[in-house]
């Protein structure tokens, strides 16, 4: 029989009808087998194939095949091999051969054993589950502010496993590439230092990122561009462009000097006396005539002085009289002769030789001896005479003068400034230990303003002696309120303080009483 024309069917035990084909029962029509799935007892007993030659229509049935059940299926069991127990919510299928766990867990993970045994025998199975979890995040970077010199300690941290590691960049350049932990520590912060950081926190199935910035606030950075103009011979004006702020503002400007004859650089007075964060031009004053000056400006703001600007080109301030005190002049009906002029004679306290000098001038109440070797405030013998062109009259008596005396040379320290009120704040100061080199200091003088540039809310107190706390009062309530301290002497002022600033308190009204509460 050709096999294209043959069909295959099957009936179980004596029942006259065909096997009908399911879910569990498939019969092959080219090999002519019958499948059964999942055997159960009502599949128990004997099957007889069929084959039909459709063309001859004639058909033959094979001898009975028995299906017999076994009864020694294996029993099944698991176990932990750490000997802890199976956990809670495992579930198992009917046989107990496929073992289900839910949720799985870290505390999931171990060597697990399947044991398999029957009358026949036991059989053994192994096998390990491993936990993995992603990255998670435990303590991500922030955007954070530092001033120079601060330290930094940034924690970047994350949970998963197996455990992640780390990897920092700056500005998109790694940083520490032998390194994979998690802390970022910056010791000594410096400008440099600002920038966009990166952490990557990354295991072997997933990775997270982090971006915060570090933004470093330090002193102003040189002034720009200066020029002088309109030199006189006691004034000159000056203008500049801000350097940098280095992420703090801009609170004050000092504009210093140096001659031939001067040591360093030394501040020198303004107008205005007071140059805020948003002035660019002043007029020094006080200058002397027919003297050459270099002039520099530097800035300063809440962290502290910045450095100066590059000086100036080389000025020659325009030529005057000189005006130094002698005795009070001789008038005219006295001075018995034509050529009349003075006799000064000067020598140190304990010296014996005098210095002689004239001054050939009858208005003149004045004279000045220069000497850049003469240590400030030492005394001298000084005695005055008059002469014409008759000869030399008398001297006077002798008169103890001292030498003139430098502006102080220091700035105070410890500069604090605190609101009692809405109308007042006090502010306090560490003394200067000065001494000749440094500068004498008669008192103190406290500088006070607002950082609104339609007002010109600028005060000036002075305090005398060792006093190192001053209160001002009539403020505006609510209001920042910037101050600097400076010493003094009869020479002038000394270099001002690095600016601090305070809120003075907010006003409070009482409803109904119209009283105001400072």
């Amino acid at each position: 029989m050709a096999e294209s024309h043959l069909s295959y069917a099957w009936i179980f035990n004596d029942n006259p009808l065909y096997i009908q084909e399911d879910n569990r029962r498939f019969v092959s029509q080219e090999t002519g087998n019958l499948y059964i799935a999942k055997v159960e007892p009502s599949d128990v007993g004997n099957y007889t194939c069929f084959i039909t030659n459709k063309e001859a229509q004639r058909s033959v049935q094979g001898p009975p095949t028995p299906l017999v059940q076994r009864t020694d299926v294996p029993d099944i069991s698991w176990r932990r091999l750490d000997g802890s127990p199976l956990p809670g919510k495992v579930k198992y299928s009917k046989s107990q051969a496929i073992l289900e766990i839910p949720n799985f867990q870290q505390e999931d993970e171990g060597f697990y054993e399947c044991i398999a045994g029957n009358l026949r025998g036991r059989n053994l199975a192994k096998g390990q589950l491993i936990f993995y979890a992603p990255p998670e995040w435990e303590q991500k970077i922030q955007n954070t502010y530092l001033s120079i010199y601060d330290s930094l300690l940034w924690e970047c941290k994350a949970s998963g496993k197996p455990s992640p590691w780390y990897m920092w960049l700056k500005n998109g350049e790694r940083l520490n590439p032998e390194e994979s932990v998690g802390d970022l520590m910056i010791r000594n912060i410096q400008l440099n230092h600002s920038g966009k950081y990166l952490c990557t926190v990354q295991t072997t199935l997933e990775s997270l990122s982090a971006v915060a910035d570090i933004i470093v606030r330090g002193p102003p950075g040189p002034p720009e561009d200066v020029k002088v103009e309109h030199v006189s011979s006691t004034t000159s004006q000056l203008s500049w462009r801000p350097g940098p702020d280095n992420n703090s503002p801009i609170q004050i400007f000092t504009i210093q000097t140096r001659t031939p004859f001067s040591v360093g650089w030394q501040a020198v007075a303004t107008v205005p006396e007071i140059l805020n964060g948003k002035t660019y031009n002043a007029t020094v004053v006080g200058l002397s005539p027919w003297v050459e000056y270099e002039f520099r400006v530097v800035a300063g703001n809440s962290i502290g002085i910045g450095e100066p600007s590059k000086p100036s080109e080389l000025l020659r301030t325009k030529a005057s009289v000189i005006d130094h005190i002698l005795p009070k002049s001789i008038p005219e009906e006295l001075q018995n002769g034509e050529g009349f002029g003075y006799i000064i004679m000067f020598r140190p306290v304990g010296s014996t030789t005098w210095t002689k000098e004239r001054v050939a001038s009858v208005e003149s109440s004045r004279f000045v001896y220069r000497n850049e070797s003469i240590i400030p405030l030492s005394p001298f013998e000084v005695k005055v005479g008059v002469y014409n062109n008759e000869g030399e009259g008398s001297l006077s008596t002798v008169s103890i003068v001292y030498s003139g005396e430098d502006e102080p040379q220091l700035a105070p320290g410890g500069v604090s400034v605190q609101s009692f009120s809405a109308s007042e704040m006090e502010v306090s100061w560490n003394a200067i230990a000065w001494n000749r080199n440094t500068g004498r200091v008669l008192g103190y003088e406290v500088l006070y303003w607002t950082d609104d540039s339609k007002e010109s809310m600028i005060g000036k107190i002075r305090v005398s002696g060792n006093v190192t706390t001053k209160n001002i009062t009539g403020l505006k309530a609510n209001t920042i309120y910037f101050a600097s301290v400076r010493a003094y002497n009869t020479a002038g002022t000394g270099p001002s303080s690095p600016p601090v600033n305070v809120t003075t308190k907010k006003s409070r009204y009482y409803s109904g009483t119209n009283v105001l509460v400072t």
